[in-house]
């Protein structure tokens, strides 16, 4: 499951980085939450497509991955359970538009505050593109 919520949070990371006026700084006190996966989109060309039941179990949609202000991360196998462990890490804020965890790097597509989507860089067989993975603060 460790390389599937990789993916996942790579996923949340696309393109250039979309921020509404009103976003916080992202920063980690304002990134740290709990966040649950509500989206993994495939981009490629400039459209998105969901691809999220291709990705994502759905007795992972309930899954809660915790931001640490200390730079920790825990991922917890909430609700309906998969049968995987629980895990942490480390993960850290390079820049506005670029987030690491566990040392591999995504591209923050997206943070509004609320919802923060990741990217990286994804061949689904039609080309290379995107996988972005968008997760909602709790």
């Amino acid at each position: 499951m460790k390389p599937l919520i990789l993916v996942l949070f790579a996923s949340i990371t696309l393109g250039a980085c979309k921020k509404s006026k009103d976003a916080p700084a992202f920063t980690k006190e304002n990134v740290a939450g709990k966040y649950k996966t509500t989206k993994i989109a495939f981009a490629y060309g400039g459209a998105e497509s969901d691809v999220t039941n291709d990705f994502m179990e759905d007795c992972a949609k309930d899954d809660i991955t915790t931001l640490n202000v200390d730079l920790s991360y825990t991922y917890v196998d909430a609700g309906v359970s998969c049968g995987d462990d629980d895990y942490d890490g480390e993960w850290s804020i390079i820049s506005s538009s670029k987030v690491t965890k566990d040392g591999e790097e995504f591209e923050v597509v997206k943070w509004d505050g609320t919802t923060l989507g990741l990217a990286t860089a994804f061949n689904m067989g039609t080309g290379d593109g995107k996988l972005i993975t968008y997760m909602t603060k709790q």
